[in-house]
């Protein structure tokens, strides 16, 4: 039986994708890496606005969530990322330390830009 690990970009409790949650509960056993709780990535990006911090909060978020991720993870495991950033990121982290998982990424709801597109086909 697989094991998935799920990275919501809102706190499990208040999430409206709870769907995704019990839609593979029965499949196998889910396992969620929360953000920081009561919060979402749209919130810390609007907070930290006017200081212009708030992408580079954003990113430190979704790194430390993403290396959570790969530590509770094993070899099978399947890593279903809701945001298109941190699936990204993720990615890149795993290939950087050379360890194979299988990353899932939700919410393309946008094209990436002509430059960085092939560099995400990469990836």
């Amino acid at each position: 039986m697989s094991k998935f690990i799920l990275l919501y970009d809102c706190p499990f409790k208040n999430c409206d994708k709870l769907w995704l949650y019990d839609g593979l509960s029965k499949y196998g056993k889910v396992k969620v890496v929360d953000i920081i709780p009561k919060t979402t990535y749209l919130k810390l990006t609007k907070q930290f606005r006017t200081i212009k911090l708030g992408r580079v909060l954003l990113r430190i978020v979704v790194f430390f969530q993403s290396i959570r991720a790969i530590i509770i993870s094993k070899k099978d495991d399947i890593i279903i990322v809701w945001n298109h950033f941190g699936a990204v990121l993720l990615n890149k982290i795993l290939n950087c330390l050379k360890i194979k998982r299988k990353v899932v990424s939700f919410c393309w709801f946008d094209l990436p830009k002509k430059k960085n597109y092939k560099k995400i086909k990469k990836c």
